[in-house]
């Protein structure tokens, strides 16, 4: 979970439309670290943290910023911290619930959406499909269009997944906002 909201990390900016995955100084290498669209909901995370970054100190900064952190400071163990947000959720876990599952399912819902395959490749980072994503970096508008329309989706939880569950009610319980 390496995104944070120092500009001198210039990963995102307040109004970016896209969040470099690949901060500067850090080397390009197999593992392809895409440009990420920023849908409204990562921006209004982006922007709660960035808030919280400029009402530090300058001189409290450093080390500061992290989107995915604990108490301020970048996770270092993503595996250890997904496994203790699954306990804490009540969640089972196991290789069925690793991160990369939302990775392919966000790959399979976008693309049942209508994302291009092109579109789709890029935004995944697979540079298996063609070396002009290399040197075209894109928008991925398609991928764009299919993830806002996911939101509203994920922004339910189903039932099985709530603390609480409705009585008799087979409706998906919003989230608490």
């Amino acid at each position: 979970m390496d995104i944070n909201v120092a500009a001198d990390r210039e990963q995102w900016w307040p109004g970016a439309p896209t969040i470099d995955l690949n901060p500067q100084g850090r080397t390009q290498n197999k593992k392809y670290r895409a440009l990420v669209p920023v849908l409204p909901t990562l921006d209004r995370w982006l922007r709660a943290e960035y808030a919280t970054f400029m009402d530090l100190k300058p001189e409290d900064r450093a080390g500061r910023g992290w989107l995915v952190n604990y108490h301020g400071r970048p996770v270092q163990d993503v595996d250890r911290a997904w496994d203790a947000m699954l306990t804490k959720l009540g969640l089972p876990k196991g290789r069925d619930w690793r991160s990369y599952l939302l990775r392919h399912s966000v790959a399979t819902l976008a693309r049942n959406r209508g994302a291009t395959k092109w579109d789709l490749e890029g935004f995944m980072g697979h540079s298996d499909g063609s070396q002009t994503e290399v040197y075209a970096i894109g928008e991925f508008p398609s991928v764009v269009t299919a993830l806002t329309g996911i939101l509203p989706t994920l922004n339910v939880l189903p039932p099985v997944h709530c603390t609480e569950p409705a009585p008799n009610s087979q409706t998906p319980q919003r989230r608490p906002e």
